[in-house]
């Protein structure tokens, strides 16, 4: 396998992409107060472990600690760049990483920091998206819960780096440990899987040339 080749800033920016435009059947932004963290972060680190969920978190439930993880905490001043800080640490503060909640039973919710709203997206092919999830599953070992689909905007880092592969799945790494800590400390159950989920971003969404499935978990609620 050929050594991966380093991320390089561009001299020049080029012309920074618009946000994708997802398309969506309705959107959501009734989100949970989420439960208050019982624990310090010496004994969360002390007591983490990864468990597997014994069933499903309410979809608003999971997306409000998506959120919470995700939403954008402070944005800067020169919008044409869209730079902004999250509680997960970003190459160039770009925030490329979305996070996409995959259900059996539900449509995909994708959480949209530029809206701060959750999108109910429409599929291309719910079949070959029943397939993907259950592909997804068979690396979880048919355990219960839901999928977070980890998807990178490679539009958005394009504009600021060369060779930026190396960057965008960094930044997923960082999310999925920032979303492992965030449910652990909730007492939620949260597991990295190894699957990156093209598969099934590529039955809700045919935008190869931009999009790029990046990583998945699965999440739920312990015993």
């Amino acid at each position: 396998m050929p050594h991966p080749i380093d991320p390089i800033p561009k001299k020049q920016t080029v012309k920074h992409s618009k946000p994708y435009s997802w398309s969506c059947i309705s959107y959501r932004n009734d989100y949970c107060e989420l439960p208050t963290a019982q624990q310090s972060i010496d004994n969360l680190f002390k007591s983490r472990r990864t468990h597997y969920p014994a069933k499903s978190l309410p979809p608003m439930l999971a997306m409000s600690l998506i959120r919470e993880t995700c939403r954008y905490r402070f944005l800067s001043h020169n919008m044409v760049e869209k730079r902004a800080k999250t509680a997960t640490v970003s190459a160039g503060a770009l925030q490329t990483i979305s996070v996409m909640l995959l259900s059996k039973q539900n449509p995909p919710l994708l959480y949209n920091r530029e809206t701060d709203k959750c999108f109910l997206l429409s599929v291309l092919n719910p079949k070959e998206l029943s397939r993907a999830i259950n592909v997804i599953s068979n690396a979880a070992e048919g355990a219960s819960g839901d999928y977070l689909l980890f998807v990178a905007d490679k539009a958005k880092i394009n504009s600021f780096y060369d060779s930026s592969n190396t960057l965008i799945f960094r930044d997923c790494g960082a999310l999925l440990q920032n979303l492992s800590l965030h449910a652990s400390a909730l007492g939620y159950a949260f597991v990295p899987l190894g699957p990156l989920g093209q598969d099934a971003l590529n039955a809700i969404d045919d935008s190869k040339d931009r999009l790029m499935a990046v990583g998945t978990a699965l999440i739920g609620l312990q015993n």
